[in-house]
């Protein structure tokens, strides 16, 4: 019998998690007279009970409990690799764990990929013009100039792959940022180096936890975080294809853009801008990506804290611009493309 093994990785999730885990079991049940299945909770010795809480959970599919006393997303994740690879997992998934719309439908089209030769399964949802700062206006650009292909949530986390993958990715070296959130851009551009068949499946709408307060950390994590793999990995000859469906969707303004406004007011005056300035910042952001493409190999901290500051500047004009214009997306296209016309 095969095995399936779905990861939850965790760090202070307690008010989440018996949610997770409970879709996680409602998902798997229907599989296990197939596979051997089993619901792994990666964890980084949470400090609200977040373990304890899974554990006392009842389901119908086995649970295992994996804690690590090392910090970061990527730490859980490589802890999962090396439980698949020892207990010879031929399919694995990921689901973040704060997820608040996680469906079985997803669990559904995951296995049907990996059971039809996918090796690489990426998520590709509807989110909001607030959410997904890091991945609009940073990886999605930049991992189509610089790996050639235009993936829309290549951070999602939501992922499934298969034994070959696993097999693969430990070979890699798991350094400092990849090991935080870097963890995510790393597992993708292992599918693309390597040539797996990767898979991006539509699952409808992505509702979790708000994160807005980590938006700095994360960004400032995935950009060293890409560094390190750009090492390891570098970028193949490949074709650009730039095709993607936009999908419409009207979103209203963001109930804690009030959170960045004293910061976002202090940079306009560092940098002599006025509010009527995104097609400015907007010169300057793709300045900047085109920048980090030529120092990705040797990224200095004065050009990271200016980046940083210009990134707070994006994503603020890019929510006021667009708070309640239904066509958003195509600006993120239109910024992988102008990208290239730059730098090229």
């Amino acid at each position: 019998m095969k095995k399936i093994a779905l990861c939850i990785p965790t760090y202070n999730e307690a008010d989440n998690i018996a949610y997770i885990t409970s879709a996680a079991d409602n998902a798997l049940k229907k599989y296990k007279n197939k596979y051997d299945c089993v619901i792994i909770n990666c964890d980084n010795n949470s400090i609200d009970n977040t373990n304890k809480i899974f554990e006392q959970f009842n389901t119908r599919i086995k649970k295992i409990s994996i804690i690590s006393l090392k910090k970061g997303k990527g730490n859980n994740i490589l802890n999962f690799l090396k439980y698949c690879k020892e207990n010879n997992v031929d399919y694995a998934i990921t689901i973040d764990a704060d997820l608040k719309s996680f469906e079985t439908s997803w669990l559904d089209k995951m296995i049907f990929a990996l059971e039809n030769n996918c090796d690489f399964v990426i998520p590709n949802y509807y989110r909001p013009v607030y959410e997904g700062n890091t991945t609009n206006h940073f990886i999605v650009p930049i991992l189509y100039n610089l790996y050639g292909l235009f993936i829309r949530q290549p951070i999602g986390g939501d992922y499934a792959f298969n034994r070959k993958y696993i097999n693969l990715i430990l070979q890699k070296n798991f350094t400092k940022n990849i090991l935080d959130y870097g963890i995510d851009i790393f597992m993708v551009i292992i599918a693309i180096t390597n040539g797996l068949n990767i898979c991006q499946i539509d699952y409808g709408t992505k509702v979790h936890s708000d994160s807005y307060k980590k938006i700095k950390k994360i960004f400032r994590s995935v950009v060293y975080g890409l560094c390190e793999v750009y090492k390891q990995c570098p970028p193949l000859d490949l074709e650009k294809k730039l095709n993607y469906n936009i999908k419409l969707h009207k979103d209203g303004k963001f109930k804690y853009r009030e959170y960045f406004e004293e910061d976002y007011e202090k940079l306009l005056n560092k940098y002599n801008l006025n509010h009527d300035c995104y097609e400015k910042i907007k010169k300057k952001w793709i300045y900047f990506l085109t920048e980090y493409i030529k120092r990705i190999p040797n990224l200095d901290e004065n050009f990271m804290n200016t980046f940083e500051e210009y990134f707070l500047l994006r994503s603020v004009s890019f929510w006021d611009k667009y708070d309640n214009d239904n066509m958003w997306e195509n600006e993120i296209i239109n910024l992988a493309s102008e990208v290239e016309k730059e730098w090229n």
